[in-house]
């Protein structure tokens, strides 16, 4: 399903820290008229994350421990998903992180029936590693890519996934 994004407000979160480790989070808007997340740079978004910080800092005695910067754009809130996606269904892709012999695992919510081996029987449930358009997906986690797991590491570009199967979470929606 393809995404139009309708431009938002971006979000810089701070998280500060007491001398008892306790900590706040607090969220400051910043508003496309201040920050075009469509025309600006990046560095401008930094220099208003700095300013603010820089203010804070000279009127909390507190930590400002983590700045999170979040660009926010949503699609039309009245669009739905695909007929029959849900969420609560993931295919989870065990991975091999490159370099180590160590697995990290990928989840992808409301899984498209054609990245699965077969439509109908036990292999609607059984992920094929070969659908292209998922070691596309994939390879946003290798080496070049544009997205890391775990702890900074890559995936191995020989053989990104060991294998991959149909899970269910449980809904909180009621």
């Amino acid at each position: 399903m393809a995404l139009a994004y309708t431009p938002g407000p971006t979000k810089l979160v701070l998280t500060l820290r007491d001398e008892a480790s306790n900590s706040v989070t607090k969220t400051y808007v910043v508003p496309t008229t201040v920050w075009d997340p469509a025309a600006d740079a990046f560095s401008a978004l930094a220099t208003i994350r700095d300013t603010l910080v820089t203010a804070l800092n000279a009127i909390t005695d507190g930590l400002i421990w983590k700045a999170t910067l979040a660009i926010i754009q949503e699609e039309d809130t009245s669009t739905l998903g695909a007929a029959g996606s849900e969420v609560e269904n993931l295919a989870s892709l065990v991975c091999n992180i490159n370099g180590l012999s160590k697995t990290t695992v990928i989840q992808v919510p409301a899984p498209n029936i054609g990245i699965f081996a077969d439509t109908t029987g036990k292999n609607k449930n059984v992920v094929d590693l070969t659908d292209a358009a998922l070691n596309t997906f994939i390879d946003e986690f290798e080496a070049g890519g544009n997205f890391t797991v775990s702890d900074g590491e890559v995936l191995n570009a020989t053989t990104p996934m060991d294998s991959g199967k149909r899970i269910h979470r449980k809904s909180t929606k009621g």
